[in-house]
């Protein structure tokens, strides 16, 4: 027999160990009590039903795994814990298995959590119709591995899906059997409001304020470094209360930075029963969803400034063509205008000044406009030297032509530019809806640039502004 070399606990096991006594032996009859034994102390969901799916036996880890008692799905379909899109596999599954005695290969399927969550499983089926008194299809379940849902993270990457999408599957990854967490993510909507994905998470402990810069979370964001309250001596006490009811001891707080934007912009939270910080494996998993979402908001840096180039005009920063246009076509309120401004002469600058003052002319142009609209009102450059407005809440055709006037009045004074001063004129042409119509893009811009002809027609630096009805 081969020598073995024991490590000082592999000696303290050998040395403490007691003998239970004589192995069950198969000549004393069936193993039900023995076989039973070994069930009750197995760390895999072990699940028995009859050919239509009847539970007949759940082993108790079901209660830490899935956070069921055994006793309350005995007499229930086991095909009711599958996610409907698992159905028909599980279906085809039970039926092989019922029809060929002997282990069926695991497949990987999404099984209901006491929480209405899904997780996924590996199952591994085995008909055992022919071994009297059990005559039962036996199931050893055995979560599976990230693949899948990480799999589906990346999916949701490539499809662009939404933050919030990809967040709360992102969410799921911290769990294993056994452990008793609750996890959250927090992060920023792209309109500024807070998001909050989140598992398992009592709702008392869900309210979660990145504003609050004394709790874990507060902390880890403004300082860039994890924060590990062991205990919970540092949330505030009625917090600490809330959490110790749910049986949590710790929470964990990491922030995700945003590459793109150099900051912050999203923490997990991990509310955890045992009184230590992240051990190995859970180290491994938060710097997974670490990962994840630091890609999912570079993904939303990234997006967000595609559709800020798609909408701006580079010379300018003024909204473009595309975004003007769309602004007025998803209106849906009356009592709007669309102001087309067009410069007078303004190939002769060109000509005579050259480009580059041509340019300085556009961009002052720009600025000018900006600074006489009115708040919502949206000003755009949509072609070299052509400019418009939209507005909103326009009562009276009398505020329009005010506002006509103070875009003629932004060409009072010349534009500074490297070549000297450069004098310059404008003509509006303006159209408002009619009170209580909605109108579309196309007839306001076509009333609009009608008016706009006729200002240049009438000689120049002036304004013509009217309701839709054409003069």
């Amino acid at each position: 027999m081969a020598d073995y070399s024991f490590d000082e606990k592999g000696a303290d096991f050998v040395a403490t160990f007691e003998d239970p006594g004589v192995p069950y032996d198969p000549s004393a009859g069936p193993p039900d009590v023995w076989f039973r034994e070994v069930l009750e102390h197995s760390s895999d969901l072990v699940i028995a039903f009859q050919h239509d799916g009847t539970i007949t036996y759940v082993s108790p880890s079901a209660s830490y795994l899935m956070g069921y008692e055994p006793s309350s799905l005995i007499g229930s379909n086991a095909l009711h814990l599958i996610h409907p899109d698992d159905l028909p596999n599980a279906a085809d599954t039970v039926y092989n298995a019922v029809q060929v005695e002997g282990w069926r290969p695991p497949r990987p399927f999404r099984i209901r959590h006491a929480d209405d969550t899904y997780l996924t499983y590996e199952v591994q089926g085995m008909s055992l119709f022919h071994v009297p008194g059990v005559q039962s299809i036996v199931c050893i379940c055995r979560q599976a591995a990230d693949t899948p849902r990480v799999d589906a993270i990346l999916g949701l990457l490539a499809a662009h899906a939404s933050l919030s999408a990809i967040l709360d599957e992102v969410v799921h990854l911290m769990f294993r059997p056994g452990w008793h967490l609750g996890v959250a993510i927090l992060y920023d909507l792209d309109d500024g409001t807070a998001g909050l994905a989140q598992a398992r998470l009592p709702a008392e402990l869900a309210q979660l304020d990145r504003r609050h810069t004394h709790e874990p979370w507060g902390r880890a964001l403004t300082t860039g470094e994890p924060v590990f309250d062991l205990g919970l001596t540092t949330v505030t006490a009625d917090l600490a209360a809330t959490a110790r009811t749910h049986d949590f001891h710790t929470v964990w707080a990491i922030p995700v930075s945003d590459p793109d934007l150099a900051l912050d912009d999203a923490c997990i939270v991990v509310w955890n029963f045992e009184l230590h910080p992240p051990e190995l494996g859970q180290e491994i998993l938060l710097r997974k969803m670490q990962t994840l979402a630091e890609l999912a908001l570079a993904g939303r840096s990234r997006a967000a400034a595609l559709e800020q180039a798609a909408n701006t005009d580079s010379l300018t920063g003024l909204a473009n063509r595309r975004a003007f246009e769309a602004a007025v076509a998803r209106n849906d309120q009356p009592e709007v205008a669309v102001l087309l401004i067009d410069l007078d002469g303004f190939k002769a600058i060109n000509d005579r000044f050259g480009h580059a003052a041509g340019d300085a002319v556009i961009r002052a142009v720009a600025d000018r406009l900006t600074g006489v609209v009115r708040h919502g009102d949206l000003p755009a450059r949509i072609g070299g030297d052509e400019f418009a407005i939209f507005c909103r809440d326009v009562h009276h055709l009398d505020h329009a032509a005010q506002l006509a006037q103070r875009v003629l009045d932004i060409a009072a004074e010349p534009v500074d530019t490297l070549v000297g001063p450069v004098e310059f004129g404008l003509s509006v042409g303006g159209a408002v809806s009619l009170p209580g119509t909605v109108a579309d893009l196309a007839t306001l811009l076509h009333a609009a640039d009608v008016r706009l002809y006729a200002a240049k027609a009438a000689g120049k630096s002036r304004h013509r502004v009217g309701f839709l009805e054409l003069p």
